[in-house]
């Protein structure tokens, strides 16, 4: 069950009653999918070949086009007519901000490094995509105003945020700092976005098919005939899952887009974005500025009261192999540091709590010299029953000092 942390918001009136009789004791488990539902204004919790969604949580305004999951790996957030709404303790809906200062309706919704969200609204050329502070809803940065980012992510290697503009039909990026260059053009309209980890890549979703954006900006074909796809997500295994528009069916595929099974074949939804719950094991809860605190979480749904290690690298990838598995990190000075400097990387060994979370934190020196540095970081959790005695592994969490 996700805790209600009490955060001061709106509680929206008259929902709690309705959701309490629709669906008491709901609650979310690792790996669920989370579908937005823009005809029926909801979100779908539906697990992986269950026959129907475990509930449907409604939102008070419009049609459905975003979710995503908060940076404590707790909450989880939606966009839905031009409003933002927060759900904890299984169902229970607050608004985080009523109306985005620009657009017609949402249209998709991600979560930046720092654990700010990402709004998008449209449509042509009456949108933006907004970084909203997820706590009070205050709207801190306008990203390409006046144009229809119908879909977008954050670049987990790059810290990028990558729109997808269907007006455009291409994709864009823009950095921490602002600055949007072009990406790639995309053949067709973009409907669905989706950081790839296993190549570094993006994943779009257009009227016809999946395509594959490299980090050089070269678009290939990833899943050929896929159709109308509207909702993608990468699922804990590095598989993929995705839903076309009306279509009661959600499709997985490897890692390289070949064909495996379809894992939801209920109740109907029309899907406009997806997420996965508790796939936020290691993030950001604030900016990484010299001088101050940077404070992280880490939480692994189900594993409470089991040890666990966080540690930071400069590079993800190759990686430590473990069994079949790897630990996206590469050891060089930095995570020889975290086990040597304990007063700078605090508490990034433990045990966690009830609630199955820690809180470590890294102390930034005030060296300026340090802005513009990218570090990522990962954490396992230790089971002496599991493989290799390792029960879980984050996927990466980069993150660049302002």
């Amino acid at each position: 069950m996700i805790p209600d942390t009490g955060a001061p918001r709106t509680l929206t009136v008259g929902l709690l009653a309705l959701l309490v009789c629709a669906a008491p004791g709901a609650s979310q488990s690792v790996g669920d999918l989370l579908v937005a539902d823009s005809t029926n204004a909801q979100i779908h919790v539906a697990t992986p070949m269950a026959p129907s969604p475990t509930v449907s949580i409604p939102l008070p305004a419009g049609a459905t086009r975003g979710v995503t999951v908060g940076a404590d790996n707790e909450a989880i957030y939606a966009a839905s007519g031009l409003g933002v709404y927060e759900i904890r303790s299984g169902a229970v809906v607050t608004t985080v901000a009523a109306t985005m200062p620009l657009g017609v309706n949402t249209t998709w919704a991600d979560l930046d490094e720092d654990g700010r969200l990402l709004i998008g609204t449209g449509y042509a050329g009456a949108g933006a995509v907004f970084r909203v502070d997820a706590s009070t809803g205050t709207v801190l940065a306008t990203m390409r105003p006046n144009s229809f980012p119908n879909a977008f992510v954050l670049d987990r290697d790059t810290g990028d945020v990558a729109i997808g503009d269907i007006s455009a039909s291409t994709v864009f990026r823009v950095t921490r700092g602002g600055v949007v260059t072009t990406a790639a053009t995309i053949p067709g309209s973009i409907y669905a976005m989706e950081f790839h980890r296993e190549s570094n890549g993006l994943l779009v979703g257009t009227f016809t098919d999946i395509l594959h954006v490299d980090p050089l900006g070269n678009v290939t074909t990833f899943v050929a005939g896929s159709g109308y796809v509207k909702s993608m997500a990468v699922l804990p295994d590095g598989t993929v899952a995705y839903g076309e528009n009306r279509v009661p069916t959600i499709t997985r595929v490897s890692a390289t887009g070949a064909p495996i099974n379809q894992i939801y074949t209920g109740t109907n939804m029309n899907n406009t974005a997806m997420a996965v719950y508790g796939e936020r094991n290691v993030w950001g809860l604030t900016p990484p500025i010299p001088g101050s605190t940077f404070t992280l979480s880490v939480r692994f749904d189900g594993h409470a009261g089991k040890s666990f290690v966080a540690a930071a690298a400069l590079s993800a990838r190759p990686g430590v192999p473990i069994d079949t598995r790897t630990v996206p990190l590469t050891p060089d000075h930095v995570f020889a540091a975290v086990f040597a400097l304990p007063q700078v990387f605090v508490n990034f060994a433990g045990t966690l709590n009830a609630n199955a979370s820690a809180r470590p934190s890294i102390v930034l020196p005030p060296i300026g010299a340090l802005s513009g540095l990218r570090v990522y970081l990962a954490a396992v959790v230790f089971d002496a029953a599991a493989p290799s005695g390792i029960a879980a592994i984050s996927q990466q969490y980069g993150v660049t000092i302002n």
